[in-house]
């Protein structure tokens, strides 16, 4: 009996634990208004500037990061990029 329950204990843990990875990115749209460094500050469509992680080595980049340029990006709940693209 003890054995169920803990199985379906883990089983609702591993669930719960999956069902966040999914939630847990974010998408970023707006102009990027300060690069410093791997750090890229991007302006949204309400005006709130966002700060993002821009790895040189893991993040997919699409286009050349600059100031003024129009991006997306794919962000985790760290403020890490997967992934920017700079819009035309």
């Amino acid at each position: 009996m003890m054995k169920k329950i803990f199985g379906l204990v883990g089983a609702f843990v591993l669930v719960m634990a999956l069902a966040g990875v999914g939630l847990a990115n974010q998408t970023i749209s707006g102009e990027i208004v300060k690069i410093d460094g791997e750090m890229v500050s991007v302006k949204d469509s309400t005006g709130k500037v966002q700060q993002i992680h821009v790895d040189p080595k893991a993040t997919k980049k699409t286009g050349e990061l600059k100031e003024g340029a129009k991006v997306t990006a794919q962000v985790d709940e760290k403020g890490h990029a997967n992934s920017v693209e700079v819009k035309s």
